[in-house]
């Protein structure tokens, strides 16, 4: 008996060891969220990252469409901006 746990201890143990480190995002000042980015360019009323399409809402808000399953984002680009009245 003394032998089954111990083999389950050790068990226990070698399978805590082989979980992985959660990988590390760096956070990068020269590429925004896609959320942040109608924050960042004000012009901009629609944008992609090419999984993502997002646009403001009639409060200014950001309103994004959902990732797809197997989708790896870009570079976070403006398709449409306001456009200016003349004075």
């Amino acid at each position: 008996m003394a032998i089954a746990l111990l083999a389950g201890v050790f068990g226990l143990a070698a399978a805590f060891a082989q979980q992985p480190a959660p990988p590390e995002t760096p956070a990068s000042a020269d590429s925004p969220s896609i959320q942040s980015y109608g924050d960042r360019d004000a012009t901009c009323v629609r944008w992609i990252d090419s999984c993502r399409a997002c646009s403001r809402g009639p409060d200014g808000a950001p309103l994004c469409s959902n990732i797809g399953i197997a989708c790896q984002p870009k570079k976070v680009e403006c398709t449409e901006r306001k456009e200016e009245t003349p004075k």
